[in-house]
């Protein structure tokens, strides 16, 4: 049986009340990456359903005591207030309290397809504090968390206990219902609106069911705040040289552009660590710089310093004494239009083996245009512009070696031995510029491509060089009604070498390379039940202008710039 009531009391203290379940979803938001989906359950503007005057409540029997002023909905009960769906197994509302009670599998769906259960829902007549038995919020993203009982306080403020939170997905593929992979227990999660802030108390985080941290306290924002100050989750662990180890990092929100983290690592086999990092965005781009202090000597693996008896074979290389060490990491990307950015990045580090001792060397990122080798810091500046037809770049690239083996002389263990890769020979490149331009449909619908590319490498030890290149690239894919694909192909280049040896007068040479082919395929395919099998008949010719050897099958058969021709070819391969 359906009925339409329209008593404004009513579909007031009813629907808001069950929006009780709604008060956990933005204390999981944060935490469990909930964000809104694509299409929501929202009503269209011109719906019926929107009149704030009017409740819809569908019920299998509906009840009205007008002695004791209480109506009761019982047997798949659904109402439904503005963007809102309700459904309980029977739901009471006292017209002269106010008190609104929803009982048996109580479930509020809304307008962002996030779901609430409870077993119990109730309010009181201000319809400012109430309460929910057995409560579960359920998240469009996968993300759960229930509680045993959940009230809300007459300040809006929101009380869990015996609760839990978990991101991973609250059913198998096939409907059934499995424990999550980890989750986060607290005796008392509470959710402060004034602070906008959300605490637990005796959390433990668990592992397939295993708990494996506790804290008796952990708080963070609630998702109304964008960023705010305060501690990050901690790490402990224990490590071979410096023992155990506790890193609370804090962090402070500086501006809505800024951010500043300060990171104490504390060693019970060494002494304590200072790291900090820095971030500001800009209109244009972002700078960071990172870095880290202590105040120590050098250690082994095994977490010990040299004996008293140790010496070093060269004394200057000697590592045996106490002095502030540290790091420093910074790098910067900008735009100056729609179409060039420029960057930069730096590192230094007091001692080849500091990064390694404190495990800091694995956390930069890449950046830039050029990856350093292992144990090797890379130092940047370039500029690259690039559009639908273009790409240019120009820049300076180097690296500074971090390359050091400490060890014993196997003919006297107490001789300290200590070996350092030699910066002097490591190549310094500047300028490297490089320049890509494609025209469209110059020739008869082909593609034209014309290149260059200018190194120029240096070194303190070893030997000087530098490359110019330069070329066209032309090529047209033609179809034929068979499927048969024809691609006429032609390319010429000019390279210019210098080279410097150390000690010895340079001498430079160049040369000129050029290709003229064609490449035909026949692809057929047939498509199975599990795999799809191609066959493809090609046939090359080409004819080459130059020296040297051109692999099959590839115009240019190289990564880099260096490129060998063959005089002339027909390759024929299935």
């Amino acid at each position: 049986m359906a009925k339409s009531i329209s008593r404004k009391a009513l579909y007031t203290t009813l629907m808001a009340s069950l929006c009780l379940s709604v008060f956990s979803a933005p204390a999981l938001g944060q935490i469990g990456g909930f964000t809104k989906q694509d299409e929501d359950l929202k009503l269209a503007k011109n719906s019926p359903f929107r009149d704030p005057d009017v409740i819809y409540l569908e019920a299998d029997n509906l009840e009205n005591d007008q002695v004791k002023g209480i109506l009761t909905a019982s047997g798949q009960v659904e109402g439904r207030y503005q963007d809102k769906t309700l459904r309980a197994d029977k739901v009471v509302y006292s017209l002269n309290s106010g008190r609104v009670v929803a009982i048996g599998n109580v479930t509020l769906i809304n307008a962002d397809g996030s779901t609430q259960y409870a077993d119990k829902l109730e309010l009181s007549d201000e319809l400012e504090a109430g309460t929910a038995a057995n409560f579960t919020s359920r998240f469009s993203e996968g993300g759960q968390m229930a509680a045993a009982f959940a009230s809300r306080t007459t300040e809006g403020g929101v009380e869990l206990y015996n609760a839990y939170y978990t991101a991973c997905t609250a059913c198998q593929s096939g409907g059934t219902s499995k424990k999550p992979s980890w989750r986060i227990k607290a005796r008392k999660v509470t959710q402060n609106k004034k602070t906008k802030s959300i605490r637990y108390r005796d959390a433990v985080f668990e592992f397939k069911g295993i708990p494996f941290f506790y804290t008796p306290y952990l708080a963070h924002p609630d998702p109304s705040v964008g960023r705010a100050s305060g501690f990050l989750v901690p790490n402990v662990g224990i490590s071979g040289n410096k023992g155990a180890t506790v890193i609370t990092p804090y962090y402070f929100a500086l501006s809505p552009y800024s951010e500043l983290t300060l990171t104490p690592h504390v060693f019970s086999g060494a002494n304590p660590l200072l790291e900090a990092q820095y971030r500001r965005k800009f209109y244009s781009g972002e700078f960071n710089i990172e870095g880290s202090t202590t105040y120590s000597s050098f250690f082994g693996n095994d977490g010990k310093d040299f004996a008293a008896e140790d010496f070093f074979a060269n004394p200057e290389e000697s590592l045996r004494s106490k002095k502030w060490r540290s790091h420093i990491f910074t790098n910067g990307l900008f735009n100056l239009n729609d179409q060039w950015k420029w960057g930069f990045e730096a590192g230094y580090a007091t001692d080849d083996n500091y990064l390694d001792r404190y495990d800091l060397d694995e956390r930069r990122p890449r950046f830039g245009l050029y990856t350093a080798d292992t144990r090797r810091l890379s130092e940047q500046l370039f500029v690259v512009g690039q559009g639908d037809t273009f790409r240019f770049s120009t820049s300076a690239f180097g690296t500074v070696s971090l390359r050091t083996s400490v060890r014993r002389d196997p003919n006297n263990p107490n001789r300290i031995i200590v070996s350092r890769e030699d910066d002097s020979t490591l190549p310094v490149i500047a300028p490297k510029i490089e320049l890509t331009k494609y025209f469209k449909d110059p020739l008869v619908g082909g593609r034209l491509k014309l290149f260059s590319d200018t190194t120029v490498l240096t070194r303190e030890i070893g030997t000087d060089y530098i490359r110019a290149t330069s070329g066209l690239d032309w090529q047209k894919n033609i179809v034929t009604p068979l499927g048969i694909e024809v691609k006429p192909f032609t390319q010429a280049r000019f390279d210019y070498f210098n080279l410097e040896a150390e000690g010895e007068s340079s001498f430079d040479f160049s040369r000129s390379t050029g290709q003229v082919g064609v490449d035909v395929r026949w692809p057929f395919m047939k498509a199975g039940e599990n795999v799809n099998w191609i066959i493809e008949p090609r046939v090359q010719l080409t004819q080459n202008f130059g020296d040297g050897k051109l692999d099959r099958f590839s115009i240019v058969n190289s990564a880099g710039q260096d490129v060998i021709l063959a005089q002339d070819s027909l390759d024929i391969d299935l």
